[in-house]
């Protein structure tokens, strides 16, 4: 069948069945005129998919399982808890949002000092609320992939959700193989090896340095701001090295200091 019929038959958009597709969740056969034809087996699989996504199953999660990498029973067992999490969280949430709703108090007249303090007592009874450790979190890991973006000129966890990890990693061996080629024959900047090398010791470096950032973030944020601080000092200690080194060398270039 077409995909028109496949659409139909699922209630889900083409774009939809497309990027299950790309995620290697199935493969639909081409007939002569190179059109997808779906099989009752497909749809059978598509089916399986919206069932584990509606359960909030990821998908990595599904590929895992299609490709016989784990078992359905550990993965609904994990997602059963992941999604009781959510619901105790959201249950406290509800239940001091509706309290606050009730009282009908403007944000000038709430009484924060007392829900803070309620919030508190409750989290020390084991009721859950939202981790706002989470926020600061994701904050510092978009910082981490911008990193990557920035060395490696792509969004690997996009490629990752493509590819796989074994794509990405046969995909940043091209470009630092093609990046030691351009060193040595287009930019005469250094040998191949030097080219090649490069990009993966500036994301080491970097990550070596940023790594406790991010360890110590989530058990010790004092801590943490205070390895930020000192990282910031000691960059800016190096900048301004730089910085006067180039001027020094400007100001010799002028009036001949040195020889």
């Amino acid at each position: 069948m077409k995909i028109k019929e496949a659409e139909d038959r699922l209630n889900l958009s083409r774009d939809n069945i497309r990027f299950y597709e790309k995620q290697g969740l199935l493969s639909p056969r081409r007939g002569s005129n190179q059109y997808r034809d779906y099989t009752e087996e497909d749809i059978r699989r598509l089916k399986q998919i919206i069932v584990l996504r509606k359960c909030g199953v990821p998908i990595a999660d599904i590929k895992r399982l299609l490709q016989g990498e784990a078992q359905l029973p550990e993965v609904l067992e994990a997602q059963s808890r992941q999604l009781q999490t959510q619901v105790d969280e959201l249950r406290g949430a509800l239940r001091l949002c509706n309290q606050m709703a009730a009282e009908e108090a403007s944000l000038e007249g709430l009484d924060e000092e007392r829900y803070f303090s309620q919030i508190t007592r409750e989290e020390a009874q084991g009721i859950p609320f939202a981790d706002l450790r989470d926020d600061f979190l994701r904050h510092e890991w978009s910082l981490f992939e911008k990193l990557w973006r920035f060395v490696y000129l792509i969004d690997l966890r996009e490629e990752k959700q493509r590819h796989g990890a074994m794509g990405v990693a046969v995909f940043l061996l091209l470009v630092c193989a093609l990046r030691g080629v351009a060193c040595q024959f287009l930019w005469h900047s250094g040998s191949f090896w030097e080219g090649f090398v490069g990009p993966f010791l500036t994301f080491l470096i970097a990550s070596v340095l940023l790594f406790p950032v991010f360890a110590l973030n989530y058990r010790h944020p004092a801590a943490a701001r205070r390895y930020g601080q000192v990282l910031l000092a000691v960059a800016l200690l190096f900048l301004g090295g730089v910085l006067l080194l180039l001027a020094a060398m400007l100001l010799n270039a002028v009036f001949h200091f040195w020889f």
